[in-house]
C-alpha cells in the first residue's frame, strides 16, 4: 500500500544529537525566572503559542536569561490549519525564534491517512520562510498516517517521555 498518501518520497534528514530543552507552554511567568533553567544547564526554551500574551512573556524571560528559543503550535485538525500556523507566526513575529514546531498529536478521528498527510503538508506550507519541524510520537503518527515516511526530511521533535535520548522505540 502507498503509505505516503501520494506525496513524493523523501529522504531521511541527517542524524543530529538530541537537544535538551524545556517546553513551558502553560507557564504564566509569575514568580519564576528562566534563569533557573540556565542554572541547571538548559539553554533552550520552546514556547507554546496557545495564548499570545503568555507566549511573549515566555520568550521575553527566556531571551533575558540568555536562552535560545523555538515555539510550537498545537494543530487542531477540524479547524483551518493555515490560519492556526499563521496565528502562531503572528504571535512570535519579532522574536528570534529558530523553528516553529507543528504539534501533530490531536485525534485524527474521521480522517484518512491521506487526509492527515495533506493537513501536515498544509501546515508545513503555511510556515513559509520560517523553519518548521514536526512534534509527534509513534503512537500518534503510525495510526494517523498509516506509517508514512513522507516527511522524513523534516526535523522531528519526538514526543517521548522516558528520559532516554534515543529513538529506539520508534524503530522497534
Amino acid at each position: 500500500a502507498d503509505n505516503d498518501g501520494g506525496l513524493a518520497p523523501r529522504t531521511l534528514a541527517p542524524t543530529v544529537s538530541p537537544r535538551q530543552a524545556v517546553d513551558v507552554s502553560h507557564w504564566s511567568g509569575s514568580g519564576w525566572g528562566a534563569g533557573g533553567f540556565v542554572d541547571n544547564g538548559i539553554t533552550h526554551l520552546i514556547a507554546g503559542t496557545q495564548n499570545p500574551a503568555i507566549t511573549r512573556a515566555q520568550l521575553d524571560a527566556a531571551l533575558e536569561a540568555g536562552m535560545t528559543v523555538d515555539a510550537y503550535v498545537y494543530l487542531y485538525w477540524d479547524y483551518g490549519i493555515t490560519a492556526q500556523v499563521q496565528n502562531a507566526l503572528d504571535t512570535i513575529a519579532g522574536y528570534p525564534v529558530n523553528r516553529l514546531w507543528l504539534d501533530a498529536e490531536d485525534s485524527a478521528a474521521g480522517y484518512t491517512s491521506a487526509q492527515m498527510l495533506q493537513k501536515v503538508q498544509e501546515a508545513l506550507d503555511a510556515c513559509g520562510a520560517m523553519p518548521c519541524g514536526i512534534y509527534t510520537a509513534k503512537w500518534w503518527w503510525d495510526p494517523a498516517t498509516y506509517y508514512s515516511t513522507a516527511f522524513g526530511d523534516v526535523p522531528l521533535w519526538y514526543a517521548r517521555y522516558d528520559f532516554t535520548p534515543d529513538f529506539n522505540d520508534w524503530y522497534g
